[in-house]
């Protein structure tokens, strides 16, 4: 297995992202992977810190681990090793590093880690397919997090906040798009939607086969929506869409301005989901900002 790498450039000083990373009550609030880090006392300042940590998974379960950690800031790196007999965990142990080199814009924040899953070859299965894709996120998720506390100043909390709005606009416009491609157009042709299409001259061929071939496009609209491909752009598409079906088709069919099902009242609501996802796009983490291919001979240590 490939070790996890990722690595982000963020335009904050040596001392900020040290204080932010270091200490474990700046810590857990960025870092998805983490819901709580308990640092142990240390008879020496040199000395390896030991720590351990939380995971909660919701519904009242929770992981439980412990590490030790050794940070050399004048070194701009740090060293940790963790482990966790909690059978919940598919991680039995691990080590990694973060590293933090100078960069033009400021600092290039490392990481590099790797980890040995318990379960035997069904863990290393599930491990490959799904857990280390997923980690991998998470950790590259929480570095833009960490970002945008540092350059804007957009606390790790409202950031998520943030996030869980564009998720659940972008998913309600994908289901709506989904829907109005799928049923409407393909399962069940509605004559009135064909007769109207053909009235208003929408149609740049026969209207019962154009209509779902619209169909298919609105499909793959919505699908784009909820896998976020392209979220700017494809909430751009759903605006102009929306607007069009909500400003220009009435005009041509006036009785959708006062039928309690038409375009006004259907779409009013969608096309603010749509302004929502195309506002917030740049104040939200995002995986996809960071490089998460391993480069060069870095390895886990």
């Amino acid at each position: 297995m490939k070790p996890i790498f990722v690595e982000f450039p963020i335009k904050t000083t040596l001392e900020d992202i040290w204080e932010h990373t270091q200490n474990p009550v700046h810590h857990v609030r960025w870092d998805l992977r983490f819901s709580n880090i308990d640092y142990k006392e240390r008879e020496n300042e040199d000395d390896p810190v030991r720590f351990s940590y939380v995971t909660r998974l919701g519904f009242g379960l929770k992981i439980e681990g412990v590490g030790v950690s050794k940070g050399v800031k004048e070194g701009r790196y740090s060293a940790l090793q963790f482990s966790t007999d909690d059978w919940k965990s598919l991680i039995v142990e691990g080590e990694g590093s973060w590293v933090y080199l100078p960069h033009q814009e400021g600092i290039l924040f490392r990481t590099v880690y790797d980890y040995h899953p318990r379960y035997g070859v069904m863990g290393r299965v599930i491990d490959s397919l799904m857990f280390r894709p997923l980690m991998r996120w998470a950790t590259a998720w929480s570095f833009d997090r960490l970002r945008l506390w540092l350059e804007k100043g957009i606390l790790p909390e409202l950031s998520f906040i943030l996030w869980m709005i564009s998720i659940i606009s972008k998913t309600a416009l994908g289901f709506v798009w989904i829907w109005e491609g799928l049923v409407p157009k393909i399962l069940f042709p509605s004559p009135e939607e064909i007769e109207m299409v053909n009235r208003t001259g929408l149609a740049w061929w026969e209207a019962s086969s154009f209509i779902p071939f619209l169909g298919v496009w609105e499909i793959l609209l919505g699908l784009a929506l909820i896998a976020g491909v392209f979220p700017r752009l494809t909430a751009g598409v759903s605006l102009v869409l929306l607007l069009f079906f909500s400003l220009v088709v009435p005009w041509v069919e006036p009785e959708l301005l006062y039928n309690p099902f038409g375009a006004i009242t259907k779409n009013a609501g969608l096309i603010a989901c749509s302004i929502v996802v195309l506002l917030i796009q740049k104040w939200i983490p995002s995986a996809k900002r960071c490089n998460l291919k391993l480069r060069g001979r870095a390895n886990a240590s």
